[in-house]
């Protein structure tokens, strides 16, 4: 089938013209993502574009942004990529979403030796996956050991027995946010006394449920994929799994989450690197235009989407030029603030964010910890479950 191919930005590819290309998930179990991420990278094009667009050298330059529908399937990317760059022109590539499709999208931009500048990764999951890292590709998001060390300081906020139970995706995720809470949870003073790693697409979780109900765990942990861990959380209130706390990373990242559980969802736990109020320039204008649409805290994809094809630009402008490696050499340089806070490259290719913990309470993901003005009281145990 072919893909799905939407252009926006100028009217029509022209020669003068600076081509961004993507190939996103629009269909599948990362849907969702796909469609957050086009309509923050189509904002700010449209941004920087009513403004008169890029400045390369001694002229400006409209932006065109061309964007792929892989339809969920990430062994289209690399044919994609080539498609954008070889046919399409593409002079940057933009990401796409978690390790299952950034992946792919980094080795081709390595190949191809086309800048590429993404987020919605969690860096070590993204760097793993290639020995020796990339050279062409830079990551915008959480790093993992800060990231897992929050759900600790947040559990710290109730009272449970400390017993951890993990539900685990067998992919990348999976496999590093897994590592990092068996390896923090000693040092925190928790215990894993149960992990079940499920491949993507497990209907029937009752086994796993049942087993971490007779270890006694009163913390459950989730690191799956939407679809998966909306039938698992069902089924954890079915079976009268009812932990105390309930984290779901990635799989409660949006809208859906409260959508298709409704009242269960009530006290899932998510960890994110954004939430309203937090930011820097432009983010007003991304909430303003996409908050509507993107309602809770999926709407940080959005906003993640408007820095990279900020930092993206403002490298272009820096280079004063379209040529691959004087762009990827400025990008290298980013260190500064953007819609979704300060931007520096200080990990390898990946530019670590702050991470926050949030809740999905009455509908609303809010913001738990860091405790603070803005921030809401822990909901302990979590009302959804029990």
């Amino acid at each position: 089938m072919t893909a799905a191919l939407l252009v926006l930005g100028a009217t029509s590819v022209r020669a003068e013209d600076v081509v961004m290309g993507a190939s996103l998930p629009m269909a599948g179990p990362l849907a969702q993502f796909g469609e957050v991420i086009r309509d923050g990278y189509e904002y700010a094009v449209k941004e920087i574009n009513d403004q008169g667009g890029v400045q390369v050298g001694d002229e400006k330059r409209l932006i065109k942004l061309i964007v792929l529908d892989n339809r969920g399937d990430p062994n289209q990317v690399a044919g994609q990529v080539r498609k954008l760059v070889q046919a399409e022109g593409a002079s940057v590539l933009l990401g796409a979403v978690t390790p299952v499709f950034n992946g792919p999208l980094s080795a081709a931009a390595d190949q191809l030796k086309v800048p590429l500048v993404m987020s919605l990764v969690p860096i070590d999951a993204w760097q793993d996956a290639r020995e020796g890292g990339y050279k062409y590709a830079w990551d915008i998001y959480a790093h993992e050991p800060e990231a897992t060390k929050v759900t600790w300081t947040t559990a710290d906020m109730a009272e449970t027995n400390k017993k951890v139970a993990l539900f685990l995706n067998t992919d990348e995720d999976g496999e590093i946010w897994g590592r990092n809470w068996t390896e923090q949870a000693s040092q925190a003073g928790y215990e894993v006394v149960y992990t079940a790693r499920m491949p993507v697409g497990t209907t029937n979780f009752a086994e796993y449920i049942n087993s971490a109900k007779q270890a006694g765990a009163e913390i459950a942990l989730g690191q799956m994929v939407p679809p998966d861990a909306i039938t698992l959380w069902k089924q954890m209130k079915a079976l009268g799994y009812g932990p105390k706390l309930a984290s779901c990373e990635k799989c409660g990242s949006g809208d859906w989450w409260p959508g298709a559980l409704g009242d269960v969802a009530e006290g899932t736990l998510t960890s994110d690197v954004w939430v309203r109020g937090l930011g820097g320039p432009g983010v007003e204008g991304v909430v303003a235009a996409l908050g509507e649409k993107h309602k809770g805290k999926v709407l940080s994809g959005a906003v993640l989407s408007h820095t990279v094809v900020n930092v993206v630009v403002d490298a272009i402008e820096r280079a004063g030029t379209l040529e691959a490696d004087a762009i990827n050499a400025e990008i290298a340089k980013t260190d500064g603030d953007y819609a979704i806070g300060h931007v520096a490259f200080t990990v390898n290719h990946g530019a670590p964010l702050p991470p926050i913990m949030q809740q999905w309470q009455d509908g609303e993901a809010v913001q738990v910890y860091p405790v603070g003005a803005a921030s809401a009281d822990l909901q302990a145990p979590a009302k959804g479950l029990q």
